[in-house]
């Protein structure tokens, strides 16, 4: 409150619009697997995503790795952004690559946007991603923007979401 005065902004009231604290047990599971474009160093991975818990949802989608840096390793997805960011490192510990992907998502419930509060989720949930991985010697660099389509019926547009890594082994 102190800093909207501060700014010249009008004061939230978020009361009655907090989400009630909880414990939401969440299950994740994803199939997927990657195919290598003959002749290249392209990579193409089609997913199919569960998840029952905080948000229950079934999301499709695929995406597509240009570049050497990450082949062999294990990355693992960003939930918001679904970004997939290097987890385990592969055989091309140097090098760039481009990341390329989209999926969409149909939810049944989420505890985010509740039906006790107002929130109608909107019949389709989907993302469109692209991402540049760099790496030379003990640093990585990753950055990324993800659109997100809009997630509740009164919501006017969609967002465009920024991601940043950098990792420096010491």
């Amino acid at each position: 409150e102190r800093f909207h005065k501060l700014v010249g902004a009008d004061p939230m009231n978020v009361a009655g619009f907090e989400i009630a604290n909880g414990t939401y047990p969440t299950f994740t599971a994803e199939a997927s697997r990657e195919y290598v474009l003959s002749g290249t160093s392209a990579r193409f991975r089609p997913f199919v995503e569960a998840q029952a818990g905080v948000e229950t949802l079934v999301r499709v989608g695929a995406d597509l790795t240009l570049g050497s840096f990450g082949r062999g390793g294990l990355r693992m997805r960003d939930t918001v952004t679904g970004q997939r960011l290097p987890a385990i490192a592969g055989a091309a510990e140097a090098g760039t690559s481009l990341l390329l992907g989209a999926d969409t998502a149909w939810v049944a419930d989420s505890q985010y946007l509740p039906a006790s509060l107002g929130y109608r989720l909107t019949d389709a949930r989907s993302r469109l991603r692209a991402g540049v991985h760099w790496a030379a010697g003990r640093t990585s660099v990753f950055y990324g923007v993800t659109y997100l389509s809009p997630e509740f019926e009164a919501q006017p547009e969609g967002q465009l979401v920024g991601s940043f890594t950098w990792r420096h082994k010491f």
